[in-house]
């Protein structure tokens, strides 16, 4: 233990190897300031694609229930015209094109 702590000490006498140290520690200072700057990105990145899938659900969940509304719809304009209404009054009614009516 004497032998290393003596040969610690010489090596930090010495300017050259001093000089040496301090630029490793510079060096090896700015690999951990770039390996946390990469942490930090991969953690904002994966938030992010955790916030992306939670929006892709959502819109999924629209796109269900907007498709669920015009089967409804549909259903409503035939069962409309099933019962005799004229197309002009169903279109009155829905809001939909006269044209679209007739297409059903």
């Amino acid at each position: 233990m004497e032998y290393i702590m003596h040969r610690l000490v010489s090596a930090a006498a010495d300017p050259e190897v001093r000089q040496n140290m301090n630029v490793e520690d510079e060096f090896f200072s700015a690999i951990e300031e770039r390996d946390t700057a990469v942490m930090f990105r991969d953690k904002r990145i994966e938030e992010q694609n955790r916030i992306i899938a939670q929006q892709d659900n959502l819109i999924e969940q629209k796109d269900n229930l907007l498709e669920q509304k015009e089967i409804a719809l549909q259903a409503t304009v035939k069962a409309l015209k099933a019962a005799g209404l004229p197309v002009e009054k169903i279109a009155m009614i829905t809001g939909l094109e006269v044209v679209y009516i007739n297409s059903l």
